[in-house]
């Protein structure tokens, strides 16, 4: 994949046109082998990778959301390769579920600039991307050929119909349920219990003799 910043649909940022070429081919030897890059030590720009499905970058992928890059820090291991190391604010998280890697608002996110192999270089500061990010470690990794690319409507509409809407970086709280706390006091003898029935039993039947004793002495 080219450099991200690309205003070219992504999935023919990977593809290097022919008019470049040409002008590489015709370029002096000299600068041909020039691998500085320019001023600053950058190098050159990242090798063109071939294109992914958007179906195979999904299955791929750790880790799928969109987020927008914020700030972005370098370290250059040699002059065939720099990493980039992204603070990205998280809008939507597509992949993995509730509870698994992005469960936060900002996370971190390393791309590389390798000289041997397609890679993605740095990302641009203020953009918005749909990121198809691998592990490697504890560290969320955007390969060149993952498909990580900027979010435009075409593609969120198509990560959509594929993953549905996604879900907040950070997860709803599960609602918690309440217990009512329940008596331990030891229950009632049944005896106790069935006591004062019996007892206005007793009455009625105690009335209801005398009542008769004295319709007889009438």
């Amino acid at each position: 994949m080219l450099r991200s910043g690309s205003s070219r649909p992504w999935f023919l940022r990977a593809a290097l046109p022919a008019t470049v070429l040409g002008l590489v081919l015709l370029a002096p030897a000299a600068a041909a082998s020039d691998t500085t890059g320019g001023t600053g030590g950058a190098g050159p720009e990242p090798q063109a990778c071939a294109p992914a499905s958007l179906a195979d970058a999904t299955k791929s992928a750790a880790a799928v959301f969109i987020g927008t890059v914020r700030g972005v820090a370098s370290d250059e291991i040699s002059a065939q390769e720099t990493d980039y190391f992204h603070s990205v604010d998280v809008d939507r998280v597509y992949k993995p579920g509730r509870g698994a890697i992005i469960d936060t608002e900002e996370v971190e996110l390393v791309t590389q600039r390798t000289n041997d192999r397609c890679s993605l270089g740095a990302l641009d500061e203020g953009q918005r991307y749909v990121v198809f990010a691998t592990l490697s470690g504890d560290a969320l990794l955007a390969d060149g050929d993952g498909g990580t690319a900027l979010a435009d409507a075409d593609l969120v509409a198509e990560l959509e119909d594929l993953l549905g809407s996604g879900r907040p970086p950070v997860p709803p709280e599960m609602p918690t349920a309440t217990l009512t706390p329940v008596s331990v006091d030891s229950p009632t003898p049944f005896v106790r219990a069935a006591a004062p029935g019996a007892g206005l039993v007793l009455v009625g039947l105690l009335g209801l003799l005398v009542t008769r004793r004295l319709n007889r002495g009438h």
